[in-house]
């Protein structure tokens, strides 16, 4: 076994061979603005798109993944993308282009010329009419105005779309075959593939949808998962920076001793403009783009109160509907020029009491300055004082005409407005009635409350590659920040530095002198953290899935906790691979952090440990990561035959593997992280080949599918995975079945082990999950308790789950005691368990979580409430966590390797990893959630007559508290986050529960209401 180890990893010992190769990390991101083109590569596998801001993105049409995104340069606005050949993009403007290598990723002018793109001359477009051969399509909305139409390569087929985001298939006679809405925002490109398979569909919204021919049948939708941050400040005392996106979503990141976290909360349904922390930061005022100020508490984690910039307004909905943006990918409400919903800047004052904020035109009116009291919201008090109020009007001054793109409070009762005259700010005096105006303030004169960090706004227009379009003056210092192009450039005294490394304009940015940081946001999705001083870029920032962060370094090493690397892909060898291929080399929190230059020594070795932990763990040591080794290959045939949109649900796969050097040993198919032929893969030793063509035929489940296949060789070396995506569209509306499994003892057959409340647990998960009968088939419930939970008949369920179909849910909950014998190895105490000698009677882990391997279910969570049930690092001195009393359910039956306890509050460096790193052993693909770590205990509670993790569980969905983003369903994650926090809480910090295994392809909804 030990040669098969990497299993379930693409190990990437490559490096040695790839000479000039590089591997690069590609953020996800998608397009900034409106995709105004799009152009399919001659072998219909990349679509290039480009869009208003000139950025060229590329995606990988098999994998649904970004490939790679580029600014191009120049003042001017793209006019045309074209493919010269299967590797080269040319990227036309009126009197330049540029070639694009996706072999190198070089970008070059070249004098090759390129036609302007435009609508082919035998179709006619005027308002809401297309015209072709003498034949018209009329909108069915007649205001609605077509924006673009194309004829397929063989003359068949005619597409329109128009400005609202409506596509219109039809045939040659422009008879109308079917109407979709896929798209939210104007249609402004349709292209067919050369293979005249499939049609790619571009729009304002940001989002390409691709389309098969002749059915016109939905395949997928290529959209972005990182989103500009447009808003940021730091706190004068405090390491901390808060900051918000187009999304809405405001964040809140702490620069901590040891680590640095970020909480996000969604506070508005369009971009975030400004924001403003009080003296308590975790209180924080915000300005959004839909005609709303608010106050948001990170404490309690909602919103405590909004305040509306115009009252007639409120019936519109923000046209960048951000919630819904994975659905939804809409562009920014700017372009409705006749009325102006914009929050631009918001101001509390220095004792929390009042709010400022400051808001664009209705119609032709003046711009809006508002003032509103905040003192009922208890800003100053304990958290549990601060409740949610109503939305609030606020008082405004009739005569006002500003504008103001930032506002700041010098005390109590004055405050300025910024941004509207270079150089000048407007003093105002809050009064009873709302506030006076005064006269314009030099800003250089202005008197100010002592902060280190404060950055005022002198000047801010369009963006703009020569021109100077942000300028902030830290009033204390003088020093002058000058954004132009895509730089910074700092005036200091007689000295001048550039902080030069975005990817496209400055959105935003701020310093934090308590950690000599500049801190810059950018239209490239990236916030980007400076040395101060030097102009050195230190660290690179992503937000990713509305909440989520990418640490990147300059050198590509990134820190990106649990799934957050869904979020990140790497491009090599002109392909675009997941992330968790080259993870064990890239993922490196300890170079993140040391690349910050402020944390202990001690810290980053801390977490440098937890790395060669992992790497250990599979068998590997950072000397051998710099090694050289062939990896065997592997090559889906038949993938540009697949339909990605599937209504048969079964997909056959014609895969092609070889090694150069060695026999191939097994083949890997996972479908959404779950291994179609078990843990061990797919044994095809007895062939005894180097080279081997293999049919596969996978059961597809309802909805998204995606499907990786890998090899490995005899030596346990596993190729790179290739990857494809399939949607089963299911015509049979079936229900699952759920297969509910309860494992309790609460009676042992040595009694004086005998617990409390396991039986509670067990017929409380019971009694909880057998009420969802009308989501469900059939529910099968098999319950072992006492006398009846021996290793036997826990193995013989095993038969039972081997008769599951693929969309079944099966759910096992445990509840007794659990043990460490003397190897370390967990067992789950049987009734008839003999307490020292475990091995004997007792339900090992892997006996557990084997009733999950290799059924045909892809749906799996096992719930431990025991002692103990999470991984104990064999390598390492334990030190156990304290007993508490006799109310826990565990048993120690090993001399403890080491009395004392870890010295750091970051506990050992193995339950850091599991904290840090993904789980790149896919296992069974099933989420396994557990009441301890390896050396901790879990607790009864004789209060609530259950152990806590089950009450947490069972509370945290009776009651709804785990929904946390109020969607009406609960997820595993959403389910899992809840557990950690309440268990945490309830216990007083005793009893840490652990995710001992997570699936991040398969976050599957676990309870809807």
């Amino acid at each position: 076994m030990k040669n098969i180890i990497l299993i379930g990893i693409s190990v990437f010992l490559f490096f040695g061979i790839i000479k000039a190769q590089k591997v690069i990390p590609v953020i996800q991101a998608g397009h900034s603005g409106e995709i105004m083109f799009a152009e399919w590569d001659p072998e219909s596998r990349y679509i290039a798109t480009a869009d208003v801001n000139n950025e060229l993105v590329i995606y990988d049409f098999i994998s649904g993944r970004m490939f790679y995104k580029i600014k191009i340069p120049g003042n001017d606005f793209i006019k045309s993308i074209s493919f010269s050949n299967p590797e080269r993009i040319i990227v036309a403007f009126e009197n330049q282009s540029y070639e694009f290598n996706l072999k190198t990723l070089e970008l070059h002018k070249v004098s090759k010329q390129i036609k302007r793109k435009k609508l082919d001359d035998r179709i006619k477009i005027f308002g809401s009419i297309v015209k072709y051969d003498g034949k018209s399509l009329i909108n069915r909305d007649v205001y609605t105005h077509f924006s673009y139409a194309a004829i397929s390569q063989n003359e068949k087929f005619v597409i329109a779309g128009d400005e609202r985001g409506y596509i219109y298939f039809c045939n040659s006679k422009l008879n109308t075959i079917k109407v979709e809405h896929k798209h939210y925002l104007s249609i402004n490109d349709i292209v067919f593939s050369d293979n005249n398979k499939y049609v790619a569909i571009a729009s304002s919204d940001r989002s390409v949808s691709v389309w098969s021919l002749p059915e016109f049948k939905f395949e997928k939708r290529l959209i972005p998962r990182s989103f500009n941050v447009t808003a940021m400040q730091t706190h004068p005392k405090e390491s901390v920076v808060c900051f918000g996106d187009e999304l809405g979503f405001v964040y809140l990141m702490e620069f901590e001793n040891d680590k640095i976290t970020c909480n996000g909360i969604s506070v508005h349904t369009g971009r975030i403009n400004d924001v403003d922390m009080g003296k308590n930061y975790k209180i924080i005022a915000t300005a959004g783009g839909d005609n709303r100020a608010a106050i948001a508490d990170f404490e309690n984690k909602y919103v405590l109160k909004y305040f509306i910039l115009h009252p007639r307004t409120t019936k519109f909905k923000e046209t960048f509907n951000i919630k819904s943006i994975q659905d939804k990918v809409t562009s920014n409400a700017e372009n409705k020029t006749w009325y102006d919903k914009n929050v631009y800047s918001v101001a509390l004052n220095p004792d929390n009491t009042n709010i400022a904020y400051s808001g664009g035109k209705w119609g032709l009116g003046n711009p809006v300055l508002k003032v509103s009291s905040v003192s009922d919201l208890n800003l100053d008090k304990e958290k549990d004082k601060r409740k949610p109020k109503k939305e609030n009007l606020g008082l405004m001054s009739k005569n006002n005409t500003h504008k103001f793109y930032q506002l700041n409070f010098s005390n109590n009762k004055e405050f300025y407005g910024f941004g509207e005259k270079a150089d000048y700010a407007t003093n105002f005096n809050l009064n009873l009635t709302g506030y006076n105006e005064n006269k314009d303030v030099r800003i250089e004169n202005i008197n100010f409350r002592e902060n280190p960090n404060l950055l005022v706004i002198s000047s801010k227009s369009e963006v703009s590659d020569e021109n100077e379009y942000l300028i902030k003056i830290n009033p204390v210092t003088k020093d002058k920040y000058i954004c132009r192009g895509f730089e910074i450039e700092r005036k200091t005294g007689n000295n001048t530095i550039k902080y030069i490394g975005h990817k496209s304009y400055i959105t935003d940015f701020e310093i934090l002198t308590q950690k000599n940081f500049l801190i810059s946001s950018s239209m490239d999705a990236s916030v980007n953290i400076w040395d101060l001083n030097s102009g050195e870029l230190l660290l690179t920032v992503y937000v990713v899935d509305m909440g989520k962060l990418i640490f990147v370094t300059p050198d590509n090493y990134y820190m990106a906790a649990g799934d957050a690397i869904t979020g990140l892909g790497f491009n090599f060898d002109a392909k675009v691979f997941p992330a968790d291929q080259f993870d064990l080399k890239f993922n490196r929190p300890d170079l993140v952090l040391k690349q910050l230059k402020y944390f202990d020594p001690d810290i980053v070795d801390l977490y440098h440990s937890a790395y060669t932990k992992r790497l250990s763990k599979f068998g590997f040591t950072e000397k051998m990561l710099e090694g050289k080794m062939n990896l065997p290959k592997i090559e889906i045939l038949n993938s540009h035959e697949i339909k990605f949109r599937n209504n048969e649900g079964l997909q056959n796969l014609n895969i092609k593997t070889w090694d150069d050097n060695y026999l191939i040993d097994r083949i890997n198919v996972y479908v959404n992280d779950v291994p179609l032929y078990g843990s061990q893969g797919l044994n095809v030793r007895e062939k005894s080949s180097k080279n081997l063509i293999q049919e596969i035929q996978i059961p597809l489940s309802a909805g998204k599918n995606l499907i990786q296949v890998s090899c490995l060789n005899e030596k346990g070396v596993e190729s790179l995975k290739e990857e494809i995506e399939v949607f089963y569209e299911k015509t049979i509306k079936e229900k699952p079945d759920l297969y509910l499994i309860s494992l309790a003892v609460a009676d042992y057959k040595q009694s004086e082990y005998s617990l409390r409340y396991t039986i509670n647990d067990g017929r409380g998960f019971v009694k909880l999950f057998s009420t969802k009968s009308r989501d469900y088939n059939k529910i099968f419930i098999d319950t072992l308790y006492n006398v009846n939970c021996t290793k036997e008949n826990v193995l013989a369920l095993k038969q039972k789950l081997l008769q599951t179909k693929v969309d079944d849910y099966v759910v096992i909950h445990i509840a007794g005691h659990g043990l460490l014998d003397d190897n370390l190895d967990f067992y789950f105490a049987s009734y008839d368990i003999d307490f020292n000698d475990p091995a004997k009677r007792g339900i090992k882990y892997d006996d557990i979580e084997g009733l999950l391997d290799g059924i045909p279910a892809r749906n799996k969570l096992l719930l431990m409430d025991a002692c103990h049930s999470g991984e104990v690092d064999k390598d390492d001195d334990l030190a156990l966590d304290s007993k508490d009393g006799d109310n826990t359910r565990g048993v120690t039956l090993f001399a403890q390797k080491s009395n004392n306890k870890p010295k750091t509050g970051l506990k050992n460096s193995y339950e850091l990893m599991k904290i840090l790193f993904a789980d790149l052993q896919k296992g069974t693909g099933a989420v396994v959630i557990s009441a301890a770590s390896g050396t901790g205990y879990a607790l009864e509670n004789e209060n609530i007559q259950n152990g806590i993790f089950t009450y947490c569980l069972l509370k945290g969905i009776k009651e709804y508290k785990a929904d946390a983003d109020k969607n009406k369903v609960i997820t595993v994650s959403e389910l899992r986050n809840y557990i950690f926090d309440g268990v945490n809480e309830l216990s007083n910090g005793k009893q840490q529960p652990t995710s001992r295994k997570e699936n991040l392809l398969n976050d599957f909804v676990i309870w809807r209401y």
